[in-house]
């Protein structure tokens, strides 16, 4: 051991005047004790990266590296020693532990019971839940005495003064619950049903996320904030959301099998992602009084066959708002809308009298001026494109990977061609037809992507 130790001091050393933050090497002279890596930060605490020689069901963290330093991390380990730790059961955090632990979850697929640092003032649940490979994300957990911050309410770890008490992590919502916490009940695949009492007015980010067998959620009137992928990849159809509810984060039903649009209470703005990925959904109706909703919000949403704007809406974000949309068929804006309105299964913007988003046999009507960013990507069942003369610019990606386009006629009208407007993705040979005799000075270089076949001084009648 001694010349073993000898080796290692001019490499220890090394990696002092090398590195600004360094490390201490920790090595138990008994080898039933695990053997601890430490990295030492820039406030003077420690860090464990790593640890080895793990024997038996307990896994307690030392508090203190071996110079009296805080350990207050644990970060992404070296040397660990995967098989050892998927037999741990319990692990004991360092007393003054703040985050980290999620670098260790993969491995610990048979935890069952944490016990807190005494001093702990911050618990993770969303980053340590999520990163674990075990059935079913729960666990129990264990209060020192010596910790003030968190308590135990009926097996359920909360925070903060009696009445106002955040949910951490539990299997149900105790009495005096006002937040429930970022990730509370995340993986939790035990629940079925649940409800929200009026007392509750948050719910934090991912608080039900992956939650696939809980199928039924209560909201009483008295929520008001539900945070991003709150319910996201629960197995809930559908959700009545009462009035008091004024804020909803992005991606909140993405991954559900929803089947439709509830009635969004007092919410009047839709953040992104708001129902992406739900393969279930086939008519979304976006509810009167809505204003707004954000980028990406139907992405992915492969059954999706109509979409129904209200006369309220003043802002679209259009960014990839239908993309993978493959049965998208109709698009609707209800009547008495100043700033959009459909036709030809086209939605349009008013303002400037663009085309910003299609159905899959879209027909690009009589005075469009310009053809948006990603207005007809990745539709299909369309096979030909005749624009009109007054159109003036295409947008990036205009018709990009529109998988069953064969003709394209551009008028000469287009002085403005953004990049990328034609893509690789199409079924059949594209052609493409432009009255223009060569490219006009304002059409991007990259205009047609894959160098599909251009017709220069086409008339409509080419073909």
């Amino acid at each position: 051991m001694k010349k073993r130790l000898l080796q290692l001091v001019p490499l220890a050393f090394a990696a002092v005047l090398i590195t600004v933050s360094f490390c201490v090497w920790s090595y138990t002279e008994a080898a039933s004790k695990p053997q601890f890596y430490f990295r030492v930060n820039a406030a003077n605490e420690a860090s464990v990266i790593g640890v080895k020689n793990i024997r038996g069901t307990t896994l307690e963290f030392p508090s203190y590296d071996n110079e009296g330093r805080r350990v207050t991390q644990i970060n992404v380990p070296i040397c660990i020693e995967t098989e050892a730790l998927g037999a741990v059961t319990h692990i004991i955090l360092p007393d003054y532990f703040e985050d980290g632990l999620n670098a260790l979850t993969p491995d610990l697929t048979s935890l069952s019971e944490i016990t807190l640092g005494k001093y702990q003032t911050v618990f993770d649940t969303l980053m340590f839940v999520s990163d674990m490979r075990t059935e079913n994300a729960n666990f129990n957990i264990n209060i020192p005495p010596e910790n003030k911050t968190f308590m135990l309410i009926d097996g359920c770890l909360v925070k903060g003064e009696p009445g106002y008490y955040e949910l951490v992590h539990g299997d149900h919502i105790p009495d005096g619950v006002t937040v429930i916490g970022d990730g509370a009940f995340y993986g939790n695949t035990e629940i079925t049903e649940i409800t929200v009492p009026k007392e509750v007015y948050k719910i934090g980010n991912y608080a039900f996320g992956d939650c696939s067998n809980l199928t039924s959620i209560t909201l009483e009137e008295g929520v008001k904030y539900i945070g991003e992928c709150a319910f996201s990849g629960s197995g809930i159809t559908s959700l009545d959301i009462p009035d008091s509810v004024v804020e909803i984060g992005g991606g909140a039903f993405n991954y559900t099998p929803m089947t439709e649009i509830p009635d969004l209470g007092g919410v009047t703005e839709l953040p992104d992602y708001f129902f992406s990925k739900c393969k279930k959904l086939e008519n979304a109706v976006i509810p009167e009084g809505v204003v707004s909703i954000g980028k990406c919000a139907f992405t992915d949403c492969y059954k999706l066959r109509s979409v129904t704007f209200p006369s309220t809406m003043r802002l679209i974000d259009t960014l990839d708002i239908f993309w993978y949309c493959f049965e998208l068929e109709n698009i609707t804006v209800a009547d008495g809308c100043f700033n959009f309105y459909s036709e030809g299964n086209c939605l349009i913007d008013r303002a400037d009298m663009s085309v910003i988003a299609s159905a899959n046999n879209a027909v690009i009507p009589e005075g469009i001026k310009a053809i948006g960013k990603y207005a007809f990507a990745c539709r299909s069942g369309i096979k030909s494109i005749v624009l009109p003369d007054t159109v003036t610019r295409l947008g990036y990606g205009a018709f990009l990977d529109c998988s069953d386009l064969e003709y394209l006629y551009i008028p000469a009208s287009v002085v403005t061609v953004d990049e990328f407007v034609i893509g690789r993705y199409y079924k059949n040979t594209l052609k493409i037809y432009c009255e223009a005799e060569s490219k006009p000075e304002g059409w991007d270089d990259d205009w047609n992507w894959y160098d599909h076949e251009v017709i220069w001084g086409a008339t409509r009648e080419s073909q």
